[in-house]
């Protein structure tokens, strides 16, 4: 029959460390004194904190910085969910309450340490935001005169109106410089024809419309370019549009956490204000047992007085 104690799952489980009521203050009370929520190398101030309750010698096996990270993790959220005795059943009143009042603080510290997370980074990603727009203003502003030049001259190339949809052609097509035949047989009709005549009209028209057409055709690229540039300027306009706008968001934001670090620094102060109001309280309800005490003294002694003045007396 095999030894119970072979069994690997058992030997697992026998060097774990089962928390009590009495070790988990110890975790807690530990880890509130060190906040690691608050330290600027939270692995350190864990393994401190491990090391720390190790020490004590109250734990079956050593413990790790990643186990007492576990372990206050689960109290904090049984803590905030107010299900922290169905974690911690075992324990007096004492004892919760004094494990209660170290979640307290370690729960506001994780909660400022987040809020303060989150807000560092919403910071770089305006600050990211903020560089790419000013680095797109400063590229635009830097174009050169020959890329816009060039900008221009494509754009008009690409919105000239092609030669079959203007009518206009290089002239090595006659049919589209000479008259119809219709019109050449009307002319041969007339009683005064004469084709010598015919024919040098014929020629000066043809002359006439291929010097016309350059003409024509810078026309139309110039208005091709003005609309070109128009259409760069409107471009550009919305890139500055844009541009404002989000340099208005990034001042906004930067409104917005300025408005949240002095929101903050007013909740710490209050905090500060009820703990030394707290604490004063305190000092003045020890005073007044003390003065207390002191009146019982002063009262038995004159008992004490005249206890033995009436026995002196008989």
């Amino acid at each position: 029959m095999a030894d119970v104690n072979d069994n690997p799952q058992s030997r697992t489980k026998n060097r774990r460390n089962r928390f009590t009521a009495e070790l988990d203050l110890l975790v807690a009370e530990e880890s509130s004194a060190q906040n690691p929520y608050a330290a600027r190398n939270p692995r350190e101030c864990w393994e401190k904190i491990a090391e720390n309750l190790t020490a004590t010698k109250k734990f079956k096996i050593p413990l790790t910085d990643r186990a007492c990270q576990v372990r206050v993790e689960k109290l904090i959220e049984a803590f905030v969910k107010q299900d922290l005795r169905n974690l911690v059943r075992t324990g007096t009143e004492e004892i919760y309450g004094r494990i209660e009042a170290a979640l307290l603080s370690l729960s506001e510290s994780k909660r400022d340490a987040h809020a303060l997370n989150d807000q560092k980074k919403q910071q770089k990603a305006a600050e990211a935001q903020k560089r790419n727009a000013e680095t797109a203003l400063i590229q635009n502003a830097g174009e050169s005169t020959f890329t816009k030049k060039k900008r221009v001259d494509d754009l008009a190339d690409y919105r000239l109106p092609s030669s079959s949809a203007s009518g206009a052609t290089d002239g090595s097509d006659d049919d589209e410089w000479v008259d119809s035949a219709a019109e050449e047989e009307a002319a041969m009709q007339k009683p005064d024809y004469d084709p010598v005549a015919y024919e040098r009209e014929k020629a000066a028209r043809r002359l006439r419309q291929k010097r016309s057409r350059p003409a024509a055709v810078k026309s139309t690229k110039a208005s091709a370019e003005m609309e070109a540039v128009k259409a760069i300027a409107e471009g550009d306009k919305m890139k500055c549009s844009i541009k404002e706008k989000e340099l208005k968001q990034a001042r906004e934001f930067e409104e917005k956490k300025i408005e949240q670090e002095r929101q903050l620094r007013e909740k710490q102060m209050e905090q500060e204000k009820e703990l030394r109001s707290a604490e004063d309280e305190r000092k003045y309800t020890v005073r007044m047992r003390e003065l207390d005490l002191q009146e019982r003294e002063i009262a038995c002694r004159e008992r004490e007085i005249a206890l033995k003045e009436k026995m002196s007396g008989n």
